[in-house]
């Protein structure tokens, strides 16, 4: 016979994870539909503006981790510079 299953979340998910599940779904069908209908130009942008900023990002959450909190504080601001320069500056210009 057939099994019923349920899905759901696992309970030791980040408490955004719903948010962050859409975020990457939907970066990835832009890079894909980029890729699919030849927006060249568009894909590179949206892999651009994304690397970018996930770099200060990541030094944030090491800096966190080791406790380092003016460390932490410093690369969360660089990182909403870089994406207000990144993602409201420079993405809509350059695919336009």
């Amino acid at each position: 016979g057939i099994i019923p299953a349920t899905l759901g979340w696992s309970k030791s998910v980040r408490g955004d994870f719903r948010e962050m599940f859409i975020h990457h779904v939907v970066t990835n069908l832009l890079i894909i539909g980029s890729s699919f209908f030849r927006f060249t130009r568009v894909g590179s942008m949206v892999f651009l503006v994304h690397d970018i900023s996930d770099v200060p990002v990541d030094l944030s959450k090491l800096a966190n981790f080791l406790k380092w909190k003016t460390t932490t504080a410093l690369c969360f601001a660089a990182m909403v510079f870089v994406w207000c320069l990144t993602r409201l500056g420079a993405l809509p210009f350059v695919i336009y």
